[in-house]
């Protein structure tokens, strides 16, 4: 009985050390309640236990596992982040494929959700292809200033710089302009500096000057033999060009037009004019004079074909006709128009009414009677903008 007994003890006291140990375990130690082997690893942790009367309730405070979603953590514990993530979209087509852009799908990465595999747009290439993908192919604007010819160019006359534009894949340079051929219209088309320069090489050109040498002209007579003897000298050596020379009225008193000179060289003629004075009479033939030159009644000796022809009228008085009956001013434009005369005056501009006809008609123009320097550059003009091609 006493062994009996003694037994009976020795288990009871067994049971309560187990039981105490039980309740120490689970009541003061950490507690999971997730799946095995899951603790500890990813978003996965313990908690804190909660027991009433040594009888274990719950786990407080402890992490399972979960969805796993694109955060760069181990939600579902398998050790493993951002596997088979749960975030909306993922999978899904991203991106765009307009023009050279194409799809990818939406990945997480790094722990964001990330559109991978897409061929985005870049910045706008002269290609003929929409590398911005906007839907327009070249849609660049102009890409700056061009110029294919020399730069030197660029400082003469009528070239200029363009715009450089792409055009279906080929860079153009729009509205430049580089040298041309020259042409007989008061630019410098071939941008050297020199305007409707050579035209007229290898043609002939011969031009009459009708100087009004009456007591009137007293005042204005050195200019005009000066303005004339400049513009003559910058032909010297230059067959292509005679010069004739007619006053008026005749040194002996006539009134009938003197022919002083008839066509020579430029150097004969500047030396000419060096002598030529006024000769104190009233009477100025002004309508006669280039009449009869076209005519042929002065004997001048006009080349006959291939010949540029000029009348130059200087005079300070209205138009005047010595014959009878009396040559008009219609008579001269028409003579003049039907031998192909261009007629220039440098008259009094009170008196430009009775000339003006006879220059618009034949294509010639009028201007001032005025200082040498003013008349000379004024017949450089004339002769510049005359380009005998």
């Amino acid at each position: 009985m006493r062994t009996t007994a003694l037994l009976l003890m020795a288990s009871l006291t067994t049971a309560c050390h187990v039981e105490n140990e039980l309740y120490s375990t689970l009541c003061f130690e950490p507690c999971y309640t997730g799946p095995e082997g899951t603790e500890g690893v990813g978003a996965c942790y313990s908690g804190e236990p909660v027991c009433e009367k040594g009888v274990f309730v719950e786990c407080l405070g402890e992490a399972h596992p979960s969805e796993e979603y694109c955060d760069l953590i181990d939600n579902d514990c398998n050790g493993i982040v951002d596997d088979a993530v749960m975030d909306t979209g993922a999978g899904d087509l991203c991106g765009s494929e307009v023009g050279e852009c194409s799809y990818g799908s939406m990945q997480c990465v790094e722990g964001a959700m990330s559109c991978v595999g897409e061929t985005g747009p870049v910045e706008e290439a002269c290609d003929a292809l929409d590398n911005d993908c906007n839907g327009l192919v070249d849609d660049m604007g102009h890409l700056g200033y061009c110029y294919d010819g020399d730069p030197d160019d660029l400082y003469y006359g009528e070239c200029h710089a363009g715009i450089l534009v792409c055009d279906w894949g080929v860079e153009i340079c729009e509205n430049q302009q580089l040298p041309e051929e020259e042409v007989c219209d008061g630019r410098d088309n071939d941008c050297d500096g020199f305007v409707d320069e050579e035209l007229s090489e290898g043609e002939n050109v011969d031009i009459v000057f009708v100087l009004d040498r009456s007591g009137s002209m007293h005042t204005h007579f050195s200019s005009v033999a000066s303005a004339a003897g400049l513009f003559a000298a910058a032909f010297t050596g230059v067959p292509e060009f005679r010069f004739a020379l007619i006053g008026i009225p005749a040194s002996d008193g006539d009134a009938a037009p003197e022919v002083l000179l008839d066509f020579t060289d430029a150097s004969t003629f500047v030396a000419e004019l060096s002598l030529m004075t006024t000769t104190g009479g009233g009477w100025e033939a002004s309508y006669d004079a280039p009449y009869q030159a076209s005519t042929g009644e002065l004997g001048l000796s006009w080349r006959p074909a291939d010949v540029r022809k000029y009348v130059v009228l200087f005079t300070d008085e209205q138009g005047q006709s010595y014959l009878d009956p009396g040559i008009t001013e219609s008579d001269v434009a028409n003579e003049l128009l039907v031998n192909d005369i261009t007629f220039y005056g440098f008259i009094k501009n009170i008196f430009w009414h009775d000339f003006d006809d006879i220059a618009s008609l034949t294509g010639g123009n009028l201007y001032d009677l005025g200082s040498s320097s003013q008349m000379e550059e004024d017949l450089s003009e004339i002769f510049s903008d005359e380009c005998w091609e």
